[in-house]
């Protein structure tokens, strides 16, 4: 053989070792080799050239349902991790491991009271007497001149009215000597102790005649005591007031004599508005 045959030949053997070296090597890659090197030694040029068997072809077949994926000789398995969900859950602790609470409802930084609740105000007691009165006369017959004296405590008047054919009417009653200075009594006014409001009446009727009436006043006081005449009456049944207990006391006052306005006639030599009768 010429040494030109022999080059051709030996560089034909070594490039089927290289081929043969470069399946095997892309084999193992492809089923999970080690991952380590092949270690490649180059044969003597003289070598006879040879060709290293083919791999075993790779099974095809389906695995069963379930069977994971066989792993690469030497590598380690994995764990996937389970996507966690992006939403809130009240109910669970966050990203940050505190359990979120809802902003609308903020702890209290006021500790609860251990003390009991205050007992409720007792209701104000509102008691109608009777044996008081506002002393009262007539310094004319159709005007009264009320006083308080006797009650020992500021009232207030209201609802004041007179019964029969009249009307309540100051007329000329502010001129009378002994009334003069005091103010007319109307509803709404506070009568201090010791102070005194008058009254004038009028007829409602044209007819020549004397009308007679009497002047009726409600009046209210409040009683921080027993002490004053309109709060130590028999009406308090033993539970007498306080000033922790105030106690409103009512009553109505009657003119102690009635009140007369004289309706004259025409031709009558005597004008007066004054009566002559005492009793209705």
């Amino acid at each position: 053989m010429s040494a030109e045959r022999r080059r051709v030949l030996a560089i034909a053997a070594a490039l089927t070792v290289f081929l043969a070296v470069g399946v095997f090597w892309l084999t193992r890659l492809a089923v999970g080799g080690t991952g380590e090197e092949a270690a490649f030694v180059a044969p003597p040029a003289s070598a006879s050239p040879s060709i290293s068997p083919s791999p075993a072809p790779l099974s095809l077949s389906a695995a069963p349902p379930g069977t994971p994926d066989p792993l690469p000789r030497g590598a380690a398995p994995t764990t996937t991790a389970t996507p966690t969900s992006t939403g809130t859950d009240d109910a669970g602790p966050d990203k940050t491991g505190q359990t979120p609470t809802n902003p609308a409802i903020r702890p209290s930084s006021q500790r609860p009271s251990s003390s009991p609740p205050p007992p409720p105000a007792p209701k104000p007691r509102v008691i109608e007497v009777g044996g008081v009165t506002l002393d009262n006369r007539n310094p004319q017959t159709m005007c009264t001149l009320f006083e308080n004296k006797t009650a020992g405590i500021a009232v207030k008047l209201r609802n004041i009215r007179v019964s029969g054919k009249l009307t309540m009417d100051p007329g000329t009653c502010a001129t009378n000597g002994e009334i003069e200075g005091s103010p007319q009594c109307v509803s709404g006014m506070t009568l201090e102790r010791g102070a005194a409001c008058f009254t004038g009446t009028a007829a409602t009727a044209t007819t020549p005649d004397e009308y007679i009436g009497y002047v009726r006043i409600d009046v209210q006081g409040r009683c921080a005591s027993a002490g004053p005449k309109a709060c130590s009456g028999p009406e308090f049944g033993g539970d007498p007031p306080t000033a922790a207990r105030p106690v409103t006391v009512t009553w109505t006052v009657r003119s102690e004599k009635p009140v007369c306005y004289a309706v004259r006639a025409p031709d009558d030599v005597n004008q007066d508005k004054f009566c002559f009768k005492t009793d209705e």
